[in-house]
């Protein structure tokens, strides 16, 4: 009786365990040959920006930035072991209580070419939610994110290059102490042990 009562309490508890896995996609899952565009006031290009270098610039006054060349996807390349973290929680199933995501400040309009850079690499883009806030606001992901939660899930993992989008988002810790959250840059292989240390759930997609 005993083992019955205590398989029944652990069978309880990984049905309430809702997963999310969210993935940021440029410098994170991908890179692509697409430049963020600083102008000034009349329109003139000031200089060109890597995603990478857009992610700690501070904007001046005058200055109005041109995102034109992220409504499409220009040389889409996979981030090797980025994208063998995405697989491997592909395919561990995907459902009711497991979803995973890419969550992207690119606008609406990439959003088919994201979906087919997804088929390009076997993977089945209706299974995977495709998230485009069209901001490059950090908040707007938090906001994503709190929305999950307030939907069930209590069980994130979230990945981003940008120390701007780690730091709103590592707020929610704060904010939904119960909530199990894991934020970091990448899920890169070197961290493997420390991750398994510190976000258990982790290891198992």
């Amino acid at each position: 009786m005993k083992l019955i009562i205590e398989s029944w309490n652990k069978f309880l508890v990984e049905v309430k365990q809702m997963k999310l896995r969210v993935f940021d996609m440029d410098d994170t899952l991908l890179t692509t040959s697409s430049m963020i565009i600083v102008r000034d006031n009349s329109g003139n290009e000031i200089k060109k920006l890597t995603p990478a270098e857009y992610a700690t610039y501070d904007e001046q006054p005058g200055e109005n930035i041109d995102y034109e060349e992220f409504k499409t996807l220009k040389d889409p390349t996979p981030i090797e072991h980025a994208m063998q973290s995405f697989k491997r929680i592909y395919d561990k199933g995907l459902g009711e209580h497991r979803k995973l995501a890419i969550l992207t400040a690119r606008e609406e309009a990439a959003k088919p070419e994201i979906k087919m850079f997804l088929q390009k690499m076997n993977l089945d883009p209706s299974k995977i939610e495709v998230v485009t806030v069209g901001d490059s606001n950090p908040l707007k992901k938090k906001e994503w994110i709190i929305s999950q939660i307030t939907a069930g899930y209590n069980d994130i993992a979230f990945f981003d290059d940008s120390g701007k989008n780690r730091q709103a988002v590592e707020q929610i810790k704060d904010e939904y102490p119960e909530i199990n959250l894991y934020v970091d840059e990448q899920p890169a292989t070197s961290k493997r042990i420390r991750i398994k240390k510190t976000y258990r759930g982790l290891k198992d997609g």
